[in-house]
């Protein structure tokens, strides 16, 4: 499974909401049998990356100056997809 685009609008941010995303996503992979689930996220975005750190999530590999700005993008991935 792979997550392409996860977003909390700005003024909601700090609620779990995020949170409740993520772990929506694992139970919905877990369900459709899926036994691993990957993202992408900017290296500089410490709030993101503590979510999915939060939910199991391990960095696995790296695309250095990826996005326009010269930030690097942080590949992540979850295995197994046990439980949510």
């Amino acid at each position: 499974s792979d997550i392409q685009t996860l977003a909390v609008d700005p003024r909601h941010r700090g609620q779990g909401i995020a949170d409740a995303l993520v772990s929506e996503l694992l139970a919905c992979a877990i369900r459709a049998e899926a036994t691993a689930m990957i993202l992408e996220v900017r290296a500089d975005n410490r709030a993101a990356i503590e979510v999915y750190q939060r939910h199991g999530f391990a960095p696995i590999s790296k695309r250095s100056r990826y996005y326009p700005d010269g930030a690097d993008a942080l590949i992540m991935q979850r295995r197994p997809l046990e439980s949510a």
